[in-house]
């Protein structure tokens, strides 16, 4: 069998389809123009694996999350010096984790669920000794995937995706008991899926979405939602009012992005041999990770 081999910018994998996850870290800022690259494994016993996020929390805790084909849920883990893989919730074999944020302790996953009699979303949760399934509302007879989320606190977090069957998006929020569906206000009438989200508090949540032929990011004030047609946006990551990173795309290339408090402003990368980036996480403005792949190797 030949080796697929994905090339990850700064951190964790994207997709692959061997045993062995190829992880490359640079500990140089996001804009640098040279650095010191540095390639790690994440070896699973299972064939068919994919990485689909990661998160960093310290430069020794970091957590990418993906699926293995016939066991859900993948976990990567590394502390450090070294990857280690696991598949918790391995009785759900259709899971593919989209998205992972973390509150002390305690880690939320969601995806996609692709059992066929089983339209709900998938959202898992580790309690910090356990990993557990965590149960969410009806869709109505559609199959629902989530995409993304972000954690206020942990009686306030917000997941989004979208419903399939009708084409509609699909926004969740959980109350520190319950997970409940929360109608799309009337000013994102336009957006029919929901792509990533992230928050500094209640009153700074940015979103981003799209329509047909159209893309959107959201912002809101604390009063209103300000929908900005955009280039596609696959992920948002808030650190303060002043510091939003996320990953743009448009007809030509794929670009980091970043939110200064007043504009959207693109960010030159390292050179490297990727030919997309799907996915960052950021401990800071010096220590931005990202990942992506290289079709070619």
């Amino acid at each position: 069998m030949k080796h697929k081999r994905i090339l990850l910018w700064s951190i964790t994998i994207i997709m692959l389809l061997t045993s062995i996850l190829t992880v490359i870290h640079i500990a140089k800022p996001v804009y640098a123009a040279q650095g010191s690259w540095k390639e790690e494994t994440c070896t699973s016993s299972e064939q068919h694996n994919k990485l689909y996020d990661v998160l960093a929390l310290s430069p020794t805790n970091v957590r990418a999350v993906g699926t293995t084909s016939g066991k859900g849920l993948l976990v990567c883990t590394y502390d450090g010096s070294a990857w280690t893989a696991s598949n918790p919730l391995s009785q759900y074999p259709n899971f593919e984790a989209q998205n992972i944020r973390a509150i002390g302790n305690e880690l939320w996953v969601v995806g996609v669920n692709n059992n066929q009699s089983d339209h709900t979303a998938f959202i898992a949760h580790y309690t910090g000794s356990i990993w557990e399934r965590i149960q969410t509302p009806d869709t109505g007879g559609e199959f629902a995937s989530l995409y993304s989320l972000t954690i206020l606190s942990s009686t306030d977090i917000w997941a989004v995706g979208t419903k399939h069957g009708g084409n509609s998006s699909l926004i969740m929020r959980y109350d520190g008991n319950a997970w409940s569906i929360v109608e799309k206000p009337n000013a994102l009438s336009q957006v029919t899926g929901f792509t990533a989200i992230c928050a500094n508090s209640g009153s700074d949540i940015w979103m981003s979405g799209f329509s047909t032929g159209k893309s959107w990011l959201i912002h809101y004030d604390g009063n209103q939602w300000t929908p900005t047609e955009s280039s596609w946006i696959g992920k948002l990551v808030c650190l303060s009012q002043n510091n939003v990173w996320g990953l743009e795309k448009n007809k030509s290339n794929q670009n980091l992005i970043h939110f200064d408090g007043n504009v959207w402003n693109p960010i030159p990368t390292a050179n490297t041999t990727l030919d997309s980036h799907t996915d960052l996480t950021v401990l800071s403005n010096t220590n931005v990770w990202t990942v992506g792949q290289n079709a070619g190797k």
